[in-house]
């Protein structure tokens, strides 16, 4: 008779077992699978909590089994595990991204990852499955400078890692700033007594949080747009840039009645795009390269068809970025992440730093 193996139960914080352990999701567990509303609901149950002066926060018990490997296994709780790692990913991109190196490297080493003295090959301290692990350490591990951030999401949990980063990031941020809320207010009374008086002087106060041009050409190249009045207004002022205005917020036709999103494609793809596996399409639809602007009657004609037949009507747009879709000779995973990767060029222009 096989004797049962003994269960330990621990009061730890999530902090101290990413301190303490290195953890792995093992291969039979699912991929990553929360969506943006329970990330932001964590997000938000845990900035109630610290404003309502709670010392700690419950996030459920990690089961975690134990065996020869260097590693323990996590059983239940990856996912809250994965969503608090790149919560404190975006807390480490924020002190980074505002010159506190210390603090960012501190909370690197102790609770995302080190890397092996002889070879210096990164160690995370939460190992994800097969699928997910490489995409994970890039985009969310690594620091928000090095290229490898802007690595390009391959599967449907890719694309969820890549939401709940973003939408970490945004958080830390807001929160950040609010809470660095004397330091705004100095920069505000600096205005006021005339000690910062001009774009330049106030963009050299606030460099430290705003990202360089590098960055963020890196994420606009990578960027999925869910919503259609934001892409429009993207294209729009990509499409002014394009056409040399200086003052891009100012497009024409923001009506949708007048002026569309055409996704080249489809959203509902006829089996003339059966060359893309429905995987793919999925996280091809909603990338930035994969839209354009087309007059409403036109796109209606255009409909749901092959590449080769709506290439027709975008030979005949006005718009220099949607006709300029004629170029590729076919449409797929390659031409829309390099069609995404000159819109993100073109934005650097329309959206200077300075």
């Amino acid at each position: 008779m096989g004797t049962m193996s003994s269960i330990a139960i621990e009061l730890e914080g999530v902090g101290r077992i990413l301190l303490n352990r290195n953890l792995a999701v093992p291969i039979y567990q699912r991929s990553y699978a929360w969506e943006d509303e329970h990330v932001r609901d964590l997000l938000t149950d845990v900035e109630t909590a610290m404003s309502e002066g709670a010392h700690e926060y419950f996030i459920g018990s990690i089961v975690t089994t134990k065996n020869q490997a260097a590693r323990a296994e996590v059983a239940d709780g990856q996912q809250r595990l994965a969503t608090v790692t790149i919560i404190l990913s975006a807390i480490r991109d924020f002190f980074y991204e505002s010159g506190d190196k210390e603090r960012a490297n501190a909370i690197t080493g102790e609770l995302l990852h080190k890397k092996e003295l002889r070879t210096l090959a990164l160690i995370p301290k939460l190992q994800l499955n097969d699928a997910d692990n490489e995409y994970f350490v890039n985009r969310v591990l690594l620091l928000p400078d090095d290229p490898k951030r802007a690595s390009t999401a391959t599967k449907p949990s890719h694309l969820r890692i890549d939401a709940a980063a973003t939408l970490a990031r945004e958080h830390i941020r807001r929160v950040g700033n609010s809470r660095g809320a004397t330091e705004r207010l100095t920069e505000i009374k600096e205005v006021r007594d005339k000690k910062i008086s001009t774009a330049a002087q106030l963009f050299n106060r606030l460099k430290g949080i705003l990202p360089n041009d590098p960055q963020f050409r890196a994420s606009f190249a990578t960027a999925t747009v869910s919503k259609g009045y934001l892409a429009r207004y993207y294209l729009r002022a990509l499409e002014q840039q394009e056409r040399g205005d200086s003052e891009p917020e100012l497009v024409p036709n923001p009506n949708a009645e007048i002026v569309n999103l055409e996704h080249v494609l489809p959203q509902n793809a006829s089996s003339s795009w059966s060359h893309i596996p429905p995987d793919e399409q999925v996280l091809l639809l909603k990338r930035l390269g994969n839209m354009a602007l087309m007059k409403t009657k036109i796109n209606i004609k255009a409909g749901n068809d092959s590449f080769a037949f709506k290439k027709g009507f975008y030979s005949k747009s006005e718009f220099k970025l949607t006709n300029g879709v004629c170029a590729e000779s076919a449409w797929n995973r390659a031409s829309i992440e390099k069609r995404q990767s000159d819109l993100a060029g073109l934005a650097v222009k329309t959206w200077p730093l300075k």
